[in-house]
């Protein structure tokens, strides 16, 4: 068809196109007003990684909720999990009883009223044909669910902000709600927080306990053996290789623990770089995590040389404090066994302390930066976006309404529509004569 064809045709039925284009756009502003509207609030939160003060050990492994941060892990996955949290019910259910969202609201004007009771039934209607049977549903739990369908978390790119955002269908309520959950959302992190690191101080301080008592016990054996043998003295020669003797033991704990923790990181990092199907890593993650992986090799091997080498030096020793007197060598053995109790009294002293640190650390790591306010405008329904959708969507329809009606149009218009028709030629038309 051509180009001035066509628009002949759109000229012939412009008066159907054109109220059908403009019932559409008025129906789609009707609705407009119909539908309910929603306000759209958010607000930024913060997450700042942070460095625990130790006291033991250099490691550098960062914490967030008091997971793992390692540099392999994308930030996405900890929004997602930050969302699943916030949207728990955990979470919405303290901002549902603060807000008192659970509590009937009575509408004024008699319109909202009959929506309200249509949009009611119509929903006992389809639990009805759901389930065969219309059950009462708790008024906190409706709505609980309904805050949870709202409530979105999002990430900003390249940074550790992510957006808390809701939709309401009041501004005020709207921005309620998503300052509400972000303070909840902290205050439920620092409860864990403070929760996990009360527990770890109370193991440290279960082991300090065992600690103390073990060095006690050890140190009354010797006691108790001077009492006995009071003319019995090691030379200082030989006092300080029996200190030596007790620090190499002490030594090789220490290395026996931190081979197992080189062992389990190793095996973390192998793991790494075996990701799930829907773990996208990038080649400089890769090459990070190998990075990582043959320094940790390499420090295992260390690590073992290490407790070859002390294995050795505890066993030479030993066999040179074997051929001493009875009496010696049994104050020799005593005295390293309270060395030993000392040393690892020490260790747990330093772990106790610095759990006790972490208790009373009071900054947490996620806050709000940017709370919420409630919208001027709504961010739904957009008048010229359903007007302007409604009128294309006419517009369209009624041009090809048009072709229909024009293709299933027999009336001959013009000559080349009865020579087309008749298969003849055209000899001579009669001109219109005037009246």
């Amino acid at each position: 068809m051509e180009l001035l064809e066509f628009l002949r045709l759109i000229g012939r039925y412009r008066t159907t196109i054109a109220l059908m284009c403009a019932s559409a756009a008025l129906t789609a502003l009707a609705l407009t007003y119909v539908l309910t509207e929603r306000y759209s609030a958010s607000a930024l939160v913060l997450v700042r990684p942070q460095e625990e003060m130790r006291l033991v050990g250099s490691g550098s492994d960062k914490e967030t909720l008091d997971f793992p941060l390692p540099q392999v892990v994308p930030f996405e996955a900890m929004t997602r999990t930050f969302g699943e949290v916030i949207r728990s019910a955990a979470v919405v259910e303290p901002v549902v009883l603060r807000l008192g969202l659970d509590q009937p609201t009575v509408e004024t004007v008699w319109w909202k009223r009959l929506k309200t009771w249509t949009k009611n039934r119509l929903s006992d209607a389809w639990a009805l044909l759901k389930y065969g049977r219309i059950e009462e549903q708790d008024p906190t739990e409706a709505a609980v669910e309904t805050v949870q369908n709202f409530l979105t978390v999002e990430p900003t790119k390249d940074t550790y902000v992510f957006e808390i955002a809701y939709l309401g269908t009041d501004p005020g309520v709207a921005a309620a709600v998503v300052n509400a959950a972000a303070e909840v959302f902290v205050e439920y992190n620092w409860q864990l927080y403070r929760a996990e690191k009360s527990k770890g101080r109370e193991f440290v301080g279960e082991q300090l306990t065992e600690s103390e008592a073990a060095l006690a016990r050890a140190r009354e054996p010797l006691r108790m053996f001077k009492e006995r043998n009071q003319s019995v003295l090691l030379e200082r020669e030989l006092a300080a290789k029996v200190e030596a003797l007790a620090n190499r033991r002490a030594e090789l704990g220490r290395t026996d623990a931190d081979i197992a923790s080189a062992t389990a990181r190793l095996a973390e990092l192998r793991r790494s770089l075996r990701p799930a199907p829907s773990v996208v890593m990038t080649a400089e993650i890769q090459d990070q995590i190998t990075e990582q992986l043959l320094a940790t090799e390499a420090e295992l091997r260390g690590l073992q040389a290490k407790r070859e080498s002390l294995a050795g030096s505890i066993e030479a020793s030993g066999a040179e404090l074997g051929s001493l007197p009875p009496e010696q060598l049994e104050h020799s053995r005593l005295l390293a066994d309270v060395k030993v109790a000392e040393s690892t009294h020490e260790f747990v002293k330093k772990s106790y302390d610095e759990a006790r640190i972490r208790e009373a650390e009071s900054v947490p790591e996620i806050r709000v930066v940017s709370p919420a306010i409630a919208p001027v405008y709504p961010e739904r329904p957009i008048k010229i976006l359903y007007v302007g959708t409604a009128f294309g969507m006419a517009l369209a329809v009624g041009i090809a309404l048009a072709i229909v009606l024009e293709y299933l149009d027999q009336t001959l218009r013009t000559t080349d529509d009865a020579e087309r028709a008749l298969g003849l030629p055209l000899l001579a038309t009669i001109p219109p004569l005037e009246p």
